[in-house]
């Protein structure tokens, strides 16, 4: 799995910072014609140069949420982008995992898996959104440790290295910030399927998987479906 090209994408240099996990979709033939620029700076150092040349951005308050949604309000924005779409979702239940309905909410795109907040129910132990449905607009509801999964398969596979044979075994990153674990990717009948070495929490469909050996990044995927480990 080692870069097999003369040009191939690794982290930067401030673990903090780093923004290689979004970077995963580039086509690997632009590699040799793209530039990051401040990839070997900190960001405090990149501060100190902004201050040495006086911008105006050198002091700004750091970006937690999205970057691109001034208020930090992806609600908001999504009324705002698509109302016609929004206003149609219309609201839902909320199912236990036994289907039960336990309450109502304000459609599907309101959550995400894992959250906790947000669901206005009384519950003895705290409940979290463990599955949305988007079809019949439902959100299904249970204990943390429902959250945890082993196996996931990925859609829209996009590779930064010229050679990839499976079964192989490397790193993979399953949010933005999160601790990169080991994991096993195998391709049955041209499918990804991804098995983690220790189980994860809140495997979001919809979300990227970044795979790494060390600080190189291999590429990446889009997170298609669980798959259930009993079956």
């Amino acid at each position: 799995l080692k870069p097999n090209s003369s040009f191939f994408l690794t982290k930067g240099a401030d673990p903090m910072k780093d923004q290689s996990y979004v970077l995963w979709g580039i086509p690997a033939n632009t590699l040799a014609r793209t530039l990051f620029p401040i990839g070997e700076y900190t960001k405090q150092q990149v501060r100190e140069i902004a201050r040495k040349n006086k911008l105006e951005t050198a002091n700004i308050p750091e970006s937690m949420d999205i970057c691109f949604v001034a208020d930090n309000n992806y609600k908001r924005f999504l009324q705002d982008y698509v109302p016609d779409k929004m206003d149609a979702v219309g609201t839902g239940e909320i199912v236990d995992e036994s289907g039960k309905n336990v309450g109502i909410h304000g459609g599907y795109t309101n959550y995400t898996i894992g959250q906790r907040k947000g669901l206005r129910l009384s519950n003895s132990e705290p409940r979290y959104v463990t599955k949305i449905e988007p079809t019949t607009n439902k959100i299904v509801i249970g204990k943390k440790e429902s959250l945890f999964e082993t196996l996931c398969c990925m859609s829209q596979v996009n590779w930064l290295v010229s050679q990839m044979d499976f079964p192989c075994k490397l790193q993979a990153q399953i949010r933005y910030n999160s601790p990169v674990v080991q994991a096993e990717i195998m391709l049955n009948n041209n499918k990804y399927e991804i098995t983690f070495q220790e189980p994860q929490l809140a495997v979001t469909p919809g979300q990227s998987i970044v795979f790494y050996q060390d600080d190189v990044v291999l590429g990446g995927g889009i997170i298609e479906k669980i798959i259930d480990s009993d079956k």
